[in-house]
């Protein structure tokens, strides 16, 4: 158990006190969705403004419960990835790994909650699910053609409500396809892979 001491808030000058609770979350790792605190778990906080402030030795102990509420996000969230390839484009789940770049038994343990995916396995997942000419690309072996992206902007003005952005508001993505990516011709007889 920690050893805490009360102290005054810095926001609000209210007494921070050891507090639990329902529907508390807290941030684990980029790209996933703010995870469950357990209800019984002891933060300080302050009652005035309802500031939390962790310590490293808090941040410690919450991190087992953290990595379970992940392993309990994570499959489903794969399996609906997953999902959506399959009905968008008739995969299944062994071509899926393929395409990842993973063997089928492991898809098939994240999948169970078994194994848990690498961050760029989630992501490689979402980007495709998100972008059908490059699972397109992946299905026929195509290499990837960087002459065929177009530039588009981005928006990352801070103030959403900014009258007129200006050209520094916006930065430089670079991949998105012209159009679909073409099919590359497949030999049909041993005479033709010598051409």
């Amino acid at each position: 158990m920690n050893n805490f001491e009360p102290f005054r808030c810095p926001e609000c000058g209210e007494q921070v006190r050891q507090a639990n609770g329902k529907g508390r979350l807290r941030e684990y790792r980029r790209g996933v969705p703010p995870l469950a605190i357990p209800d019984d778990f002891l933060v300080p906080t302050c009652p005035g403004c309802g500031e939390t402030y962790w310590s490293p030795e808090d941040s410690e102990r919450l991190t087992p419960f953290l990595e379970d509420e992940f392993k309990k996000w994570l499959g489903p969230h794969v399996a609906e990835l997953c999902q959506m390839l399959t009905i968008r484009h008739g995969l299944n789940k062994s071509q899926i790994a393929r395409i990842c770049g993973v063997t089928p038994s492991h898809l098939s343990h994240v999948l169970s909650g078994t194994a848990v995916a690498s961050d760029t396995l989630i992501r490689l997942l979402e980007a495709l699910a998100a972008c059908s000419p490059e699972v397109q690309r992946h299905m026929v072996g195509a290499v990837f053609d960087h002459t065929r992206c177009t530039p588009f902007l981005v928006h990352t003005a801070p103030d959403a409500y900014a009258e007129e952005p200006t050209t520094s508001d916006y930065i430089r993505v670079e991949a998105v396809y012209e159009s679909e990516p073409a099919t590359p011709e497949v030999p049909t007889t041993l005479g033709s892979l010598a051409a």
